[in-house]
Parts: structure tokens; C-alpha cells; sequence
């Protein structure tokens, strides 16, 4: 997600975040830089990783002005699910 979503004051029925849409993010371990992935139309997105400790990055040229690096800890059972707030940097 991102936020503020919009410049100016947020009124009380509108949301203040919306998501980050087609935005590329690498993935780091200790041994350096092993994944990238891209964010869909929804924000979202889904990469394969193997139980440790990484480091997810903004991918390229970062018009965002706050947006990681991320910790994350991937555990050995299921599907690990995240969300992230980043900052527009609008005001």
C-alpha cells in the first residue's frame, strides 16, 4: 500500500491508501540479490522463497520516496502473507 494516496485533506468516507501498483522489488538474502517481482494492478504479489531471512527492496529508479528496505522472515510451513506501507511523500 501506499499512502497518502492523494494531496490534501482525506475526507472521513474516502481512503487515505491505495495500492502500489506495478512496482518492481528485489530480494536479498545473505548471499546477495536472488528474486525480483513486480506488484499487479491490486498491489499484490506472490514469489517463491525458501524458509530465511531476506531483505525486499524497491527495484530501479525509486519515485517513492519512503518504501523499504523491508525485513522478512519466511517460515518453512504454509504461505507467508505481508503488507507494507509506503510513503507518497505528498502532504
Amino acid at each position: 500500500m501506499i499512502s497518502p494516496s492523494h494531496p490534501g485533506p482525506t475526507r472521513v468516507d474516502e481512503p487515505n491508501a491505495a495500492p502500489l501498483k506495478n512496482v518492481g522489488f528485489s530480494v536479498e538474502n545473505e548471499s546477495g540479490a536472488i528474486a525480483n517481482f513486480v506488484t499487479d494492478e491490486l498491489g499484490k504479489f506472490r514469489v517463491l522463497l525458501k524458509p530465511g531471512h531476506y531483505k525486499i527492496s524497491v527495484r530501479g529508479e525509486n519515485r517513492i520516496r519512503r518504501c523499504g528496505p523491508f525485513e522478512v522472515d519466511v517460515a518453512a510451513s504454509g504461505m507467508t502473507r505481508f503488507q507494507w506501507q509506503c510513503d507518497s511523500g505528498m502532504r
